[in-house]
C-alpha cells in the first residue's frame, strides 16, 4: 500500500496542542510520509515613528552603529535615485 502525503497549512508559528498532536501522530505513523508544514505567517508591517525606530537602532547597534546604518540607508536611496 502506498503511503499518503499529508500537508498542514498553519497561519502562525505557534499552534495549539491539538494541532501539534496531529502532526506528531502523522510523522510517527507508517501510513503517512513525513508531513509537510506550510506556514502563511507574515510579519505585520507596523508604522512607527522615526524617534521609536532610532531608539531601537541605538539599543541594537549602539550610537556609532545606528549612525552608520542611517548613513548607509541614505546612501542606498541616493544611489537608487541616480
Amino acid at each position: 500500500m502506498k503511503r499518503l502525503k499529508v500537508g498542514f497549512l498553519i497561519d502562525n508559528f505557534e499552534v495549539s496542542s491539538d494541532v501539534f498532536d496531529v502532526v506528531k501522530h502523522v510523522s510517527k505513523s507508517d501510513l503517512f510520509l513525513d508531513p509537510v508544514i506550510i506556514h502563511g505567517y507574515v510579519k505585520e508591517n507596523i508604522k512607527t515613528s522615526i524617534k521609536c525606530r532610532l531608539s531601537r537602532k541605538v539599543k541594537k547597534l549602539g550610537w556609532i552603529g545606528a549612525i552608520n546604518s542611517i548613513f548607509f540607508t541614505i546612501l542606498l536611496r541616493l544611489i537608487k535615485k541616480i
